[in-house]
């Protein structure tokens, strides 16, 4: 690096080895009782990539590797990537002095995706590094030591980045205040934003991860840049030694006793729905019923996470809900229109539903910070609620240029997000498009399989209240519920048309428009009356 003179390089490589050690994870198979596969809709490509590559890992008995960086003694923070605690076997340390040793996770950082582990041996400590409490001033340039693993060698290197100021184009800075200025702040860069080293040896094999090192203009060891970009004047997310040591923790308990408390909040808003379906006249086949969970959004509303067919929303027979004990029939107000769930109503007549969710308890999103994704499903007869945990690590664009944050590991498809006070976060589910059906039958036409590619999003508490408040401006009016007589009914446009050819296409001087008479048809005659000439075609 330019900025660094060769000899203060090499001082500062020199502290970096001390700070850093190596850290091998070994996975195992779950056991039968940690489950059989995954619960709700489904899980997302990204964790079906990183499951494959775990059970590789564990096949050919391969290791994770990850550059740990000592705080203490006794405590080694690693990169938190998401994987999975009931695959984990077992950690190893190699300190600076080579010395091997075994560790064990005791806790994860609540404000920076970040592990701790300690030495299994009660006797055994790690060399651990002095960090500096230097200031760190607005316009100073710090320097970054940056792990990277070697796919080649299978080894770890070091090298060194700099790292300037930046401030937002924000004229204030709102954590801070609204008339506060904005902060200088710098990119230290983490696994979390892709901008430091996680990166896989061969596509099958789990990434190695590691967090970068922190020094001053001086050549003085800071501290980690656990997080994407850190602050001079703010502890939170921590960066600096002291603030790393100190940070707040949630053990393996704590974390049990969230989860138990989450679960036992949501799961009286929760209730069995049964749907059945009418035999369908023009079809010699029987439609199964489906037996799924129900989250209570009012005293009367349920939201069931999934989409139903637009045919079999005709066919439906009886919805019931099960509540005390009682089965009560339900009415079915539609599909959500920006997302794959359904929602129904009780009649007037019935009873209220005992307990339901309130949608004005609304958790924040926190980058970095662990929330409670649970997964509700029905199985076998009975709820089957699995609970996880998944961070925000930061926001990215989606459909409709709505920001929407991006979780690791990705919960399950159709889970609940809540933070760790049980406020809700939002519903993880897929989005649907408005177009999404002509975009399959233009496929079909195509002879290309009909797949599209839909995002996996967290629908936030606000959207969900809108749909309850105002059910018609959020379902989908193409999919309704048909009585008996109509629930083969076939839609009429009132049209003859013909297929279009290339030719057609230029003799009709449209052959952009129709990508050279591969879509769409050429109207040879339209019925007086039909709703064709009622639209104007």
């Amino acid at each position: 690096d330019p900025v660094v003179s060769a000899e203060r390089r090499a001082k500062i490589l020199e502290q970096a080895r001390g700070a850093l050690v190596g850290v091998e994870l070994y996975l195992k198979h779950p056991t039968d009782d940690d489950g059989d596969g995954p619960g709700g809709l489904g899980e997302t490509v990204s964790t079906q990539s990183l499951d494959r590559q775990q059970e590789q890992a564990i096949r050919f008995k391969m290791s994770v590797h990850f550059m740990g960086v000592v705080v203490a003694p006794r405590q080694v923070l690693i990169p938190d990537t998401g994987i999975d605690a009931r695959r984990i076997a077992r950690w190893e340390v190699t300190d600076s002095t080579g010395r091997r040793t075994s560790a064990r996770q005791v806790a994860m950082l609540r404000d920076a995706p970040a592990l701790v582990l300690e030495p299994a041996d009660r006797e055994v400590t790690w060399p651990a590094p002095t960090f500096a409490d230097a200031a760190v001033g607005s316009t100073s340039t710090l320097t970054l030591v940056v792990p990277r693993w070697s796919a080649t060698d299978l080894h770890w290197s070091l090298s060194t980045a700099s790292a300037a100021a930046s401030t937002d184009w924000a004229a204030a800075d709102e954590a801070a205040g609204p008339k506060t200025p904005a902060s200088p702040y710098w990119i230290v860069g983490t696994f979390a934003s892709r901008a430091a080293q996680y990166e896989t040896t061969t596509a099958s094999e789990p990434g190695a991860a590691a967090f970068n090192l922190i020094f001053s203009p001086a050549g003085e060891l800071l501290g980690a840049g656990v997080s994407d970009r850190i602050f001079g004047d703010r502890s939170t997310p921590p960066w600096r030694g002291a603030d790393l040591l100190s940070a707040a923790r949630i053990t393996d308990d704590d974390w049990e006793k969230i989860r138990d408390r989450t679960r036992e909040q949501l799961s009286p808003t929760l209730y069995p729905v049964r749907i059945e379906f009418r035999r369908p006249k023009s079809l010699p086949i029987t439609i199964p019923e489906i037996d799924r969970l129900g989250w209570a959004v009012s005293d009367r509303m349920v939201l069931i996470p999934g989409a139903i067919p637009r045919q079999f929303a005709a066919w439906i027979g009886k919805i019931s809900v099960q509540a005390s004990d009682t089965e009560i029939e339900a009415e079915f107000v539609g599909q959500m229109k920006e997302f794959d769930s359904i929602l129904i109503k009780l009649p007037d007549s019935a009873n209220p539903l005992p307990a339901h969710s309130d949608l004005s308890r609304v958790g924040k999103i926190a980058s970095y910070r662990p929330y409670v994704a649970i997964t509700i499903n029905r199985k076998y007869g009975v709820n089957d609620l699995r609970t996880d945990y998944t961070r925000p690590m930061g926001m990215e664009y989606v459909f409709g240029n709505r920001l929407s944050p991006r979780l690791t590991p990705a919960p399950s498809i159709g889970s609940l997000v809540l933070d760790l006070d049980g406020k809700l976060a939002g519903l993880f589910i897929r989005q649907r498009r408005p177009l999404e059906e002509l975009e399959i039958f233009e496929q079909q036409m195509q002879g290309s399989q009909a797949q599209t590619a839909r995002s996996i999003e967290l629908f936030g508490p606000e959207i969900i209240a809108k749909a309850v408040t105002d059910p018609p401006s959020a379902i989908d009016r193409r999919v309704v519920r048909r009585d008996e007589k109509d629930q083969d009914r076939r839609v009429w446009l009132g049209i003859e048309f013909n297929t279009l050819t290339r030719e057609l296409a230029e003799s009709l001087g449209c052959r952009k428009e129709s990508k050279d008479g591969t879509v769409g048809l050429m109207i040879s005659q339209i019925y007086a009356g039909s709703p064709a000439e009622q639209v104007g075609l």
